[in-house]
């Protein structure tokens, strides 16, 4: 289990374009010490194990090779944003992914149909 944590943490690290460097200083160790963690080499105490699933946005569980789901951090948008993100995720069809777009363009910015009436309507 504790095999899949080196190769998570590099491809993290990786998908990031973060140095170990760079990882070390957030997390408190040193370069060598990731390196380490990186070739299965030495395992992370509880706390850095934490302060890495911070950095990276992940469950320590995935991290550890537990579970294979990746979170998405959704804590800075707004309620009607993270409403659009979750329908668009579980959207069963291209058909109804594009229908909650056109929906939430239309709340966003009015109906170009609404529009057009309107600016008819004006003139």
């Amino acid at each position: 289990m504790l095999a899949f944590f080196s190769v998570h943490l590099k491809q993290l690290r990786e998908a990031k374009k973060l140095t170990q460097t760079q990882v070390a200083n957030y997390v408190g160790v040193s370069r060598s010490v990731i390196s380490a963690y990186e070739n299965d080499m030495r395992y992370p105490s509880y706390e850095i194990l934490i302060r890495l699933s911070t950095l990276f946005g992940v469950s320590t569980d995935y991290l550890l090779g537990i579970e294979d789901r990746r979170y998405l951090d959704i804590s800075e948008l707004s309620d009607q944003e993270a409403a659009l993100l979750y329908g668009l995720l579980s959207a069963d069809s291209q058909a109804e992914c594009d229908k909650i777009a056109v929906d939430c363009y239309n709340d966003l910015y009015g109906s170009p149909y609404q529009k057009i009436v309107s600016a008819l309507a004006g003139a």
